[in-house]
C-alpha cells in the first residue's frame, strides 16, 4: 500500500474547523440566496463589457476613484467594536455562500438557535446576551483590544500571484485566566454537534484553535445631528454603506486559523495575545497541503486542462485522494478545483500551451508508463505524441502556486502580450552584442492573474486528526498599469488612484498623519537583449532613470528562454511583478479607512463582479489590478512683505511626471504593497507601505506601431476615469502607458519641477 504523502509531513500551519447542525436544505438554500447579494452600485466611470465568470454573474469594471475621501469624515465621532467567532463547518459555508456580509446567516435562514451557526467568544464593549450567541462555556465576558491586522495586498508583498493577511489581537479576561480552559469546553460542545451531523469522525479535536474562527470588525457612529448613523447617510453622492446592517456600519469579516496563544498571570487582569493567519491561504498553500510530495507530469492543451484536465494536476491529486480513502488511509478525501472569475478571465482558463516559437517535440504529451506491466509493445503502439498538447514536469516540493506561474508564463496568455522573446543563448552575439530574439508582433496588453483559495465542505478526518476540505482556486484577470519589464507589451492605462490625500500646507489634510520616503539609488533593473529597445524609456522608470544592467548573468549560465526550453523574457514581467526592492519607496500613516479593510474573498455567487471594488461597491479589492493612492503635496516659499501672508505654491515634485501623464496625476502617485491596519483604546490607525509609480517619458506615435492601438486584448474596452470622479484640474484621462519618443522632454506637471533634477540617479551606478 502506498503511503499517503500528507501523512508523512509536518503540517506547518495551524488547522482549523468546527461544526454543528445540518447543511441547509434545499429551502434553506433559496432563503439564502434572497437576502445575499447588493446590486452593483455603478457610476459614469464604469465600463463593464459582459461576462466571463464561469460560476454566473454580469461583469462589472468601475475604474478605481468612485470614494476618494475616508467615509468615516462623515459621522461626527465612532468607535469600532471586535469580534471572535467560532462557527460550525454548515455554517461557515453558509456564510461564504451568503457573500460574507452576516456572519449568522445559517442561523437566520433555519430559525434555529443552540445547532447552527457562529458562536460569540469574546467581544469589545461585551455581549448582549439578547442579540448574540455566546459560545457553550462562555458564560461571561472576554474583551478585545489592540487588533493589529497586516494584509499583503501586491505581488511585492507576498512574491506570488496571491495576498495574504496576519493577525494579532489581546483578548482580556478580568478575573481567573480560564480562557483555554473553556475555548476547550466549546470545541468539545461543537465537536459533538459535527459528529451528529456527519461532519465529523468519531476522534476529537483535543486542540481547540484547530476549529474555525472568525474575526469581525464594525463601527458605530453618530451623524452630524448627534442621531446614531445608519448605512443610508449620504456620501460622495450615494449611501455611506449599503450593506449596513441597521447602525452597523463598514463590516468586514476575515476567517483566520489561531496559530498562537500566549498569556501572563500578574495578579490583575489576565491578557491573552492570540495571533493568527488567513485561513484559507494558510491551508491552501501552506507546507502541509500546498505543494506536490511527488515529481509530477500535467498535460493538456490550454492552461485549464494542465490543471484539471484528463491528464492536469488538480485529476491527479483527486484521484490519489479517492484511493486514499478506498484503502483506509483516511476517512475522508480532499478535493481540488478551479474556478474561474471575472472579465477577461477566459484569456486565462483558455491560453493555449502550444506556441509557435516551441519546436522541442520532447514536450509533446504523450501517456505515461507507470510500471513495467505497461512497458509492452501494445501500449507503446497507443503511445504516440500528441502535438496539440504540451507536457510539463514539476519536481517534488513545488507549490500549486508556482505550478500555475509556470504553467501560465508559458502560455499563450504571456506570450501574446511580449514585444521580444530572447533565444536561448549562454552570452549575446559577441559581434553585435545583442542577444539574439524574435519579435511575436502582437498588439495584446499585458496583464497577469490572481488566485484566492476558498475552502468549503470541511470535515474532520479521525484517521489523520486532521480536516478533510473542498479547496476551490478562484483565478481572476489581474491588470498592471505600471511595469518595468521592456520584453513586453504595454499594460492598461494609469487608471487613477483608490484614494486621494490632500497632505503638505495644502490646508486640507484630514488623514494623513506622517509621511516618509526612501530613495535607494543602488538599485538597478536587470535586462536582457539589446539596451536599445529602452529608448522610449520603456524598461527605464522612464525620467528617473532608474539605471540598467544588461545581459548580467554568470559566466556559462545558459539562458533559459521558450526557445530553449525557459521563459527568461517571460520572467522579466513577473519579476517586476514579485520585486521585494523597489527605486523609491514611501511609509504613510494615516487616520483609518473601512475602505482599506480588504476582503479577498469575493461576495456570494449571486453578486455582480467588480474589478476594483468589493461587494459594497467601494469597499478595495486588491485582485483585479494593481491598488493606487495620490498625495498632493504644496510648498511653502516665504510670507509677503505686502499682506504678511505665507506664499505657496506648487512647485514640489518628488518625480518628474512626462507631460503624457502629468495632467492626469494629482501630486504624487503610489503603489501599494501592505497595509496595517491597528484598533488599540478607541483610535483606528492604518500604516501604508508604498511605491512611488514610476512612467515612461513620452507617449509613443500609435500610428507608427499597431501594437500601440486605443484597444485592450480580446476586444475589452479601456478602463478609462470618469469626469465625475476627476479632479478640476485634470484634464484628459491617461494615455497609454507604452514608451515614447526620445526626443521629447517630460513636464513635472502640477506640481513643478523643485526637485526634479535632485532625485536623478547615476546610470552608472551599480548595485553593490
Amino acid at each position: 500500500m502506498p503511503i499517503d504523502e500528507n501523512q508523512v509531513k509536518d503540517d506547518q500551519t495551524t488547522g482549523a474547523g468546527s461544526n454543528l447542525g445540518s447543511p441547509p436544505n434545499a429551502a434553506q438554500e433559496s432563503q439564502l440566496k434572497k437576502t445575499q447579494g447588493t446590486e452593483s452600485k455603478n457610476s459614469a466611470n464604469n465600463a463593464g463589457d459582459g461576462n466571463a465568470q464561469s460560476n454566473a454573474n454580469t461583469a462589472n469594471t468601475d475604474a478605481p476613484g468612485r470614494r476618494l475621501k475616508n467615509p468615516l469624515g462623515a459621522l461626527s465621532s465612532y468607535t469600532y467594536q471586535l469580534s471572535l467567532y467560532m462557527i460550525t463547518p454548515d455554517a461557515y459555508d453558509a456564510f461564504n455562500a451568503g457573500g460574507r456580509r452576516d456572519i449568522n446567516t445559517l442561523s437566520s435562514a433555519t430559525g434555529e438557535t443552540g445547532g447552527a451557526g457562529a458562536y460569540l467568544i469574546a467581544q469589545s464593549g461585551g455581549i448582549n446576551n439578547n442579540t448574540s450567541q455566546r459560545a457553550p462555556g462562555f458564560d461571561w465576558d472576554f474583551y478585545i483590544d489592540n487588533l493589529k491586522l497586516e494584509q499583503a495586498v501586491s505581488g511585492e508583498a507576498t512574491q506570488s500571484s496571491t495576498n495574504v493577511y496576519s493577525v494579532k489581537f489581546d483578548i482580556i479576561e478580568p478575573y481567573g485566566f480560564s480562557f483555554n480552559t473553556k475555548l476547550k469546553q466549546a470545541s468539545d460542545d461543537l465537536q459533538q454537534y459535527s459528529q451528529d451531523s456527519g461532519y465529523s469522525g468519531e476522534g476529537s479535536i483535543n486542540n481547540p484553535s484547530r476549529q474555525f474562527f472568525v474575526l469581525g470588525v464594525k463601527f458605530l457612529g453618530y451623524d452630524g445631528q448627534g442621531e446614531l448613523a445608519d448605512g443610508n447617510i449620504e456620501f460622495e453622492g450615494g449611501p455611506i454603506d449599503p450593506n449596513a446592517s441597521g447602525n452597523s456600519l463598514f463590516q468586514v469579516y476575515y476567517d483566520i486559523s489561531i496559530t498562537g496563544v500566549k498569556f501572563t498571570i500578574d495578579g490583575g487582569a489576565t491578557t491573552y495575545k492570540l495571533q493568527g493567519v488567513a485561513l484559507s491561504p494558510g491551508k491552501a498553500f501552506g507546507t502541509k497541503r500546498g505543494r506536490i510530495f511527488t515529481t509530477k507530469t500535467v498535460g493538456g492543451g490550454t492552461f485549464d486542462e494542465a490543471i484539471q484536465g484528463e491528464n492536469g494536476l488538480f485529476t491527479q491529486l483527486n484521484t490519489f485522494e479517492q484511493w486514499c480513502v478506498e484503502n483506509g488511509v483516511r476517512e475522508f478525501a480532499n478535493e481540488f478545483k478551479v474556478e474561474y472569475i471575472g472579465d477577461g478571465v477566459e484569456a486565462i482558463e483558455k491560453a493555449n500551451l502550444v506556441l509557435p516559437t516551441d519546436t522541442d517535440k520532447s514536450k509533446w504529451y504523450v501517456d505515461d508508463i507507470n510500471s513495467t506491466l505497461e512497458a509492452t509493445d501494445a501500449e507503446s503502439a497507443k503511445a504516440v505524441p500528441d502535438d496539440a498538447k504540451r507536457k510539463i514536469s514539476f519536481p517534488a516540493d513545488t507549490t500549486y502556486i508556482e505550478i500555475f506561474d509556470e504553467i501560465l508564463k508559458g502560455s499563450s496568455y504571456i506570450y501574446d502580450a511580449m514585444q521580444v522573446i530572447y533565444k536561448s543563448k549562454a552570452q549575446p552575439n559577441l559581434e553585435t552584442k545583442e542577444q539574439e530574439s524574435v519579435d511575436p508582433n502582437s498588439d495584446t496588453r499585458v496583464s497577469w492573474y490572481k488566485v484566492t483559495p476558498v475552502i468549503s465542505g470541511a470535515k474532520w478526518d479521525s484517521i489523520l486528526a486532521d480536516w478533510a476540505y473542498v479547496t476551490t482556486f478562484r483565478i481572476e484577470k489581474y491588470e498592471t498599469p505600471v511595469i518595468t519589464s521592456i520584453a513586453t507589451n504595454a499594460g492598461v492605462d494609469y487608471y487613477g488612484p483608490h484614494k486621494r490625500y490632500e497632505y503638505w500646507w495644502t490646508g486640507e489634510n484630514r488623514e494623513i498623519l506622517s509621511y516618509q520616503q526612501q530613495l535607494d539609488n543602488l538599485f538597478y533593473n536587470e535586462v536582457l537583449g539589446n539596451t536599445n529597445l529602452n529608448e522610449d524609456g520603456v524598461g527605464t522608470g522612464g525620467s528617473q532613470q532608474t539605471p540598467i544592467a544588461p545581459n548580467q548573468n554568470p559566466s556559462g549560465a545558459p539562458r533559459l528562454n521558450s526557445l530553449g526550453g525557459g521563459k527568461a523574457s517571460q520572467n522579466q514581467y513577473v519579476t517586476s511583478l514579485y520585486s521585494p526592492d523597489s527605486y523609491a519607496t514611501a511609509k504613510i500613516k494615516l487616520m483609518g479607512d473601512p475602505d482599506f479593510l480588504i476582503q479577498e474573498h469575493r461576495g456570494g455567487p449571486d453578486d455582480v463582479y467588480q474589478r476594483f471594488y468589493g461587494n459594497d461597491g467601494f469597499r478595495v479589492s486588491s485582485n483585479g489590478g494593481q491598488v493606487f493612492i495620490e498625495i498632493d503635496f504644496k510648498e511653502a516659499i516665504d510670507y509677503d512683505d505686502t499682506t504678511g501672508t505665507l506664499n505657496i505654491n506648487d512647485s514640489i515634485a518628488f518625480f518628474k511626471y512626462p507631460a503624457w501623464i502629468a495632467d492626469t496625476i494629482v501630486g504624487v502617485s503610489y503603489k501599494l504593497i501592505t497595509i496595517t491596519s491597528t484598533f488599540s483604546e478607541g483610535k483606528f490607525i492604518q500604516d501604508l507601505s508604498c511605491v512611488i509609480n514610476t512612467f515612461p517619458d513620452e507617449n509613443v506615435d500609435k500610428d507608427s506601431d499597431p501594437r500601440k492601438e486605443d484597444t485592450n486584448a480580446e476586444g475589452e474596452t479601456p478602463i478609462v476615469i470618469g469626469e465625475n470622479e476627476k479632479k478640476s484640474e485634470t484634464t484628459e484621462d491617461a494615455k497609454f502607458f507604452t514608451g515614447g519618443g526620445s526626443d521629447g522632454e517630460g513636464s513635472f506637471g502640477k506640481v513643478g519641477d523643485f526637485f526634479g533634477g535632485l532625485f536623478q540617479s547615476d546610470p552608472d551606478d551599480d548595485k553593490g
